[in-house]
């Protein structure tokens, strides 16, 4: 790989996906990347499905990281809308954003994801220091 950096272990070097970083399958299944994380993006309008179930987000999420669950991070999610007074601790009654806040965050937390050792949703404000 040009620009290697014989230091720096993989599993400190974040890939972006495909397509605006919002499918990892290809990176995922490149044998020069095995052990890199990999950034997800999700967003309601990358889906162009306007699922309004937070099964169809989940789903959703499930195909764009399909079996590297243990190094992926969903680095940008969310834009749906948080100043118009909905309340999104209530149902999701069909609204493309109630079931896409719901849906992400229940993906990138389910047992699935956590037994494969995934890297669910992270902020991190800092580099962290090496190992």
């Amino acid at each position: 790989m040009a620009g290697q950096v014989p230091d720096c272990s993989k599993n400190r070097v974040i890939v972006a996906g495909n397509y605006n970083d919002s499918d990892v399958n290809q990176q995922g299944a490149d044998p020069r990347l095995a052990g890199c994380l990999l950034s997800l993006h999700a967003y309601p309008s990358s889906s162009k499905t306007n699922t309004t179930t937070d099964q169809g987000w989940r789903d959703y999420i499930k195909s764009k990281v399909g079996s590297y669950y243990s190094r992926v991070i969903v680095t940008e999610w969310s834009g749906a809308p948080m100043s118009t007074g909905v309340d999104y601790s209530g149902a999701i009654n069909g609204d493309v954003n109630m079931a896409y806040l719901v849906g992400v965050a229940a993906r990138s937390r389910t047992t699935e994801w956590e037994a494969a050792g995934g890297q669910g949703s992270k902020l991190e404000t800092r580099m962290p220091s090496p190992t």
